[in-house]
């Protein structure tokens, strides 16, 4: 699957901050143009990132005692949608690095956390979006993103989450 051809909350950030991103990114090959390097601070700011997802995850897995952390298989986006509704099926309680997909929208969750406040198509639970962010400050782009997972997320178990987390 290419990512590139489908929109993400990460393109809607990057739109709402210049128009002329996603328009370069669709289009690079075609006008020769090509993304720009990481600085070491990018690369620190995902490394500290991950690490923060992960010691959370450490939390998740002490808390609940069916977890399981799809973002580290490997597999392309179509593959861990298959893996993430087969895990919703299943009914864990933390899915890590689930990957959502509808119509033209692709995304990777942080978390999907089963709670038994709603019933959905899976059965007398469904679950809710949970974001990690290594901040303080929770930023308009942080809402966008859990508020568009949220919305990829009703059409997978067919109910409406009552809320998201980040």
């Amino acid at each position: 699957m290419d990512k590139t051809k489908f929109f993400t909350p990460t393109k809607i950030k990057n739109f709402l901050s210049c128009k002329y991103i996603v328009y370069n990114e669709f289009y690079k090959k075609d006008l020769g143009i090509s993304k720009k390097q990481k600085t070491k601070n990018d690369e620190l700011r995902l490394k500290k990132g991950n690490e923060h997802e992960d010691n959370y995850f450490l939390q998740l897995k002490k808390k609940y005692k069916k977890t399981i952390d799809l973002k580290k298989n490997n597999l392309d986006y179509s593959k861990r949608f298959k893996e993430t509704l087969m895990a919703m099926q299943d009914g864990y309680e933390v899915i890590r690095g689930g990957v959502l997909i509808q119509e033209d929208w692709v995304g990777e969750t942080d978390f999907l956390i089963k709670t038994t406040d709603l019933k959905s198509k899976f059965g007398n639970f469904s679950y809710v979006v949970h974001e990690t962010k290594n901040t303080k400050k929770t930023k308009v782009d942080h809402i966008i993103q859990a508020g568009i997972y949220t919305l990829m997320l009703e059409s997978v178990q067919e109910i409406q989450s009552a809320s998201f987390s980040i």
